[in-house]
C-alpha cells in the first residue's frame, strides 16, 4: 500500500518529465540516428497522455499495423464522453493520399480514439486502486501476434494501436479505432438510462429485445470459450478476481466490502430514506431494497464469499469476462456499409475490471441496467433462454448436466449484489432523480424474483477497492 502511495505522488508530480526525458532528452544525448531504436525500446512506457503524442511516434505504431506514415495529426476533445478516471481524446489523421502507394488507401482510418486517465492526483489514486490499467494489459493481450483461440479473435473487440499501462501508479493509456462513424452507443439507443432520451433513436421495445437478444448471444462465445478455465489464472493474473475466487489476497476483499458497507450506512441509506420521505417520492419498494441492503451488509463475510463462490465445485459456474457489461460500453450498428462490408454488430469497450467470475452475473448487471422495468417483465425469460441456450449448446458436453436452467437462473438472479455495491459508490455523486432510476431498477428486479431472493445466501461476491 505504501509502495502504492509512492508511485502515484512519483507518477502526479514527474511521470510526464520522466517520459519526456526517454522521448526527448535521451534522443538529444545518443544522436538522432540511434533515436528510432532507442524510441522503439522504450515504446511501451513513452505515451500516457496526448501531448506526449509525437508524429513519430504515431507513425510507428501505423507501421506495426502496415499501415503508411501520415502527414501530420490533430487532438480533437469535442463531444466524447470520458468515465470514472479517464478521459476520451480523438486523433485525427491527415495523410497524403496522392504519395500513398497502398492497396487499400480508401480504407486507411481518418481518426483513432485515445484512452488515457486523468493527470490530477485523485484520478491517479482511483485507477491504481480499482487497478484500471488492467484495460491496457487486456489491449495489449489482444494486440499479441501469437493470438490463440479466445480472448485475442473475438470479433466485437475494437483494434487496438497501442497500449500502456501500470497498475502501480495508476497511469495507462490506450489508443483505438474510432468507432463513431458506422456506430453509436447502445445505451442512448435503449432509452439511455436516466439521462434523457436521444432523438435520434426511437427503438420499440420489440426492437430493444432484438438488440440485446443479439448482444446476449454473441457474449455468450466469449463465455464459452473459457469455461471454468483455469489456465487463465496463471496466464493473466492481471485479471480482476484471480487472486479472490483462489482464496487469496483477503485483506484487499475484506477492506473493500468494508468501505461499501461504510458508504451506504453514511451516505446510501441515508440518502434513500430523506427520499422516500418526500412526498412525491418515486421510490418503489424502497423498504425491500433497504432491509436487503442491509442483510447483505450484516452477513458478508470472506468465509461466506469462499463458501458461496467455491470454484473447486464443479457446478460453480467461472470464465473469462468483461465485468462491466452494459449497454454504455457497447457500439451498436448504425450504418448499412456494416452488412454489406461484414462488419460486427457491435463492439463491446472499456476493460478496466476484466476479469474472471460468473457469467450470469453478467447479463443481470445488463439488464438491471439497460432493460426497463416494462420491458424486462415482458423479456426477460426469454432473453435469458436464448443466452442460456447459446450457452449451453458451447460448453464442454460433460459439464451441460450440471448447469440445468433453474440453477443458471438462480445464479443470474444472484448477480444483483453487484448492483447493490454500484449503486452505493453512485449514490454520492448522482443527482436523486437518478438515485430514483436505479434504486427502481434494483427493487422491482428483487421484488420481481423474490421467490429466488429469499433462497440467495445475502452475502456481497464481487468487490471494489477504494483509495
Amino acid at each position: 500500500m505504501i509502495i502504492k502511495r509512492i508511485c502515484i505522488l512519483y507518477q502526479y508530480y514527474l511521470g510526464s518529465l520522466f517520459r519526456y526525458f526517454k522521448r526527448t532528452l535521451l534522443g538529444l544525448l545518443l544522436g538522432r540516428s540511434r533515436f528510432s531504436r532507442v524510441e522503439t525500446k522504450f515504446l511501451k512506457d513513452a505515451i500516457i497522455y496526448p501531448h506526449e503524442i509525437t508524429l513519430e511516434f504515431l507513425n510507428k505504431i501505423l507501421a506495426a499495423q502496415n499501415l503508411p506514415p501520415v502527414e501530420s495529426f490533430s487532438l480533437d476533445s469535442t463531444n466524447i464522453d470520458g468515465g470514472l478516471c479517464a478521459t476520451l481524446v480523438r486523433v485525427k489523421l491527415n495523410w497524403n493520399t496522392n504519395s500513398i502507394t497502398y492497396a487499400n488507401s480508401v480504407n486507411l482510418p481518418s481518426s483513432l480514439m485515445m484512452k488515457f486517465v486523468g493527470r490530477d492526483y485523485k484520478s491517479l489514486n482511483w485507477s491504481a486502486f480499482l487497478n484500471l490499467p488492467r484495460e491496457a494489459h487486456f489491449y495489449q493481450m489482444s494486440m499479441n501476434n501469437d493470438q490463440e483461440e479466445g480472448i485475442h479473435n473475438l470479433s466485437f473487440v475494437p483494434k487496438a494501436y497501442y497500449a500502456n499501462g501500470s497498475s502501480l501508479d495508476g497511469t495507462y493509456c490506450v489508443i483505438m479505432e474510432d468507432l463513431s462513424n458506422n456506430y453509436a452507443h447502445l445505451g442512448k439507443m435503449l432509452g439511455n438510462q436516466c439521462w434523457g432520451a436521444d432523438p435520434r433513436f426511437n427503438l420499440s421495445d420489440l426492437e430493444k429485445f432484438n438488440v440485446i437478444n443479439d448482444v446476449f448471444t454473441s457474449i455468450s462465445s466469449l463465455h464459452a470459450t473459457h469455461w471454468r478455465d483455469y489456465s487463465l489464472f496463471s496466464k493473466y493474473p492481471w485479471l480482476k478476481n484471480v487472486d479472490h475466487i483462489q482464496g487469496q489476497n483477503q485483506k484487499d476483499w475484506v477492506s473493500a466490502i468494508e468501505s461499501i458497507v461504510k458508504l451506504w450506512k453514511s451516505t446510501a441509506r441515508p440518502t434513500l430514506e430523506r427520499l422516500a420521505k418526500d412526498p412525491n417520492s418515486k421510490l418503489l419498494h424502497a423498504d425491500l431494497f433497504i432491509d436487503t441492503m442491509e442483510k447483505y451488509c450484516e452477513h458478508s463475510s470472506w468465509q461466506l464469499f469462499q463458501e458461496s463462490y467455491n470454484i473447486s465445485n464443479p457446478n460453480t459456474p467461472f470464465t473469462f469476462c468483461h465485468g462491466d457489461f452494459h449497454a454504455g460500453n457497447i457500439m451498436y450498428k448504425t450504418s448499412t456499409q456494416i452488412d454489406h462490408n461484414h462488419l460486427p454488430a457491435f463492439y463491446l469497450f472499456d476493460y478496466p475490471v476484466v476479469g474472471v467470475f460468473d457469467p450470469f452475473f453478467e447479463i443481470s448487471q445488463f439488464i438491471i441496467s439497460n432493460a426497463s422495468i416494462d420491458l424486462r417483465r415482458q423479456y426477460e425469460d426469454t432473453l435469458f433462454d436464448s443466452y442460456y441456450n447459446q450457452l449451453i449448446k458451447q460448453i464442454p458436453i460433460d459439464q451441460v448436466k450440471l448447469y440445468p436452467r433453474d440453477y443458471c437462473m438462480t445464479r443470474y438472479v444472484t448477480g444483483v449484489e453487484k448492483w447493490f455495491q454500484l449503486f452505493t459508490l453512485m449514490t454520492p455523486s448522482i443527482p436523486d432523480h437518478s438515485i430514483e432510476f436505479f434504486h427502481n431498477q434494483i427493487s422491482t428486479f428483487i421484488h420481481d424474483h423474490s421467490n429466488i431472493m429469499d433462497k440467495v445466501q445475502p452475502t456481497f461476491l464481487t468487490s471494489y477497492l477504494l483509495p
